[in-house]
């Protein structure tokens, strides 16, 4: 019996190296108010195409992926006409989007800002420290491994059986994929609800979109600190003598601005308890 045991899991395991394409579904947790208790669930997806990954809520890869394929038969096909985008049917609550590069051990933050996007690169590794503990999930025997990061302490299990070395947000670099992690006073957790096997395609999420601007941790920071002062910075025209504001062109007066203000300041508020309440990388 045992003999079959072994057998199946050398062949399970050469299954999961030969093919690298996966989708992974979690259930994130979260409290988004430091001064409320309430907590907010959704799903969230992590698409692993060989050695990079994408991680997002779920609505927002659905769309991601829904405008990636009109994009791509476009392409496919004579390339003229209209490109035409369906209006998303529905936006993530979580709404965290990460690059990984797991060869070069590197992650893209990226942040959306009505047509500006953001890509903060990272190239800081994670310092994790193993256990001895074990437990089952899924199916799958995993091992424990703790991590500070981002102000929290973390718990994460892996099963060595799937050796994938990512999971959800910028956790990766454990010797199997990460089926869950939360962090010590479970404010954040994330927990492996399915995985099949699929290639997905979100290269042409951010078509008809200006060029990313690409920002170190420590820039983002700069520029973070001053949108939360002024949400309206993200509007800067820094093209004229004098600075206006503008969207997809025109210009806004100073009551949009204000309104705008009003608007993001309440959601930033609401959502004050952040996944990372530190930087832990300046590179």
């Amino acid at each position: 019996m045992m003999k079959k045991v072994s057998l199946f899991l050398i062949v399970l395991m050469c299954l999961w190296s030969q093919a690298q394409n996966y989708k992974v579904i979690y259930q994130v947790n979260w409290k988004p108010s430091v001064e409320k208790d309430s907590i907010m669930t959704d799903l969230a997806v992590l698409a692993i195409n060989n050695r990079h990954s994408y991680f997002t809520g779920y609505d927002n890869f659905r769309n991601d992926s829904l405008k990636s394929k009109i994009v791509t038969e476009f392409f496919n096909g004579n390339g003229q006409g209209n490109l035409r985008f369906p209006d998303p049917a529905k936006l993530s609550r979580f709404n965290k989007t990460i690059i990984k590069n797991i060869a070069s051990d590197s992650t893209i933050q990226e942040e959306k800002y009505h047509v500006s996007t953001f890509q903060i690169v990272s190239t800081c590794k994670l310092k994790w420290k193993m256990e001895k503990e074990t437990k089952t999930i899924l199916g799958f025997v995993c091992k424990k491994a703790s991590l500070d990061f981002g102000g929290r302490k973390w718990t994460a299990w892996y099963a060595e059986s799937i050796p994938i070395s990512d999971g959800p947000y910028k956790f990766h670099g454990l010797p199997g994929l990460i089926l869950s992690i939360n962090d010590e006073k479970k404010e954040y957790s994330f927990e492996i609800k399915g995985i099949t096997k699929e290639i997905n395609d979100v290269g042409y999420r951010n078509f008809g979109m200006p060029n990313p601007v690409k920002l170190s941790p420590s820039k983002w920071e700069t520029f973070y600190a001053r949108y939360k002062d002024q949400p309206s910075v993200i509007f800067e025209n820094l093209n004229t003598e004098h600075t206006t504001y503008v969207i997809n062109g025109k210009d806004i007066d100073r009551n949009e601005k204000i309104a705008y203000n009003l608007k993001e300041k309440k959601y930033l508020l609401e959502n004050n308890n952040m996944i990372e309440l530190i930087s832990d990388c300046k590179k």
